[in-house]
């Protein structure tokens, strides 16, 4: 019966030993998955960040067209090329191309936002054939 209590007390005392060396673990596991977990939200909030830039840059070739197309029809004095390029800069994005056919106007515009350039490209003028 002695025997069997040494032997227990040994055993237990081996475990509380090893819980002892394991101190810590868990907060090392829990620092991981936070860093992981900011990792993944740091992605998304800059996929997102491209993502509203892209709709801007779009928004801005739109107007930009938009502008060079009515000094194209004569609505507006100028040259509908400078014109789409005031119109992008004032939406401060950097008109890359601009072609005037007749009284068509077509843009393409872009922007850089953490190291990638987004481009978007615009199309302003009267429908086909109805000129």
């Amino acid at each position: 019966m002695e025997r069997m209590r040494r032997d227990y007390r040994y055993r237990e005392g081996r475990r509380l030993q090893r819980l002892r060396d394991e101190a810590g673990g868990a907060s090392l596991a829990a620092v991981g998955v936070v860093l992981g977990l900011l990792l993944i939200m740091g992605s998304v909030l800059a996929g997102y960040r491209i993502l509203a830039v892209q709709e801007r840059v779009a928004g801005a070739a739109d107007a930009a067209a938009l502008a060079g197309a009515d000094t194209a029809f004569g609505f507006v004095s100028g040259v509908p090329c400078e014109r789409a390029e005031q119109s992008a800069r004032l939406n401060r994005v950097t008109m890359d191309h601009c072609t005037v056919e007749g009284y068509e106007v077509r843009v393409t515009a872009s922007q850089s936002v953490l190291g990638i350039v987004v481009r978007s490209a615009a199309r302003a003028g009267p429908s086909p054939g109805t000129l």
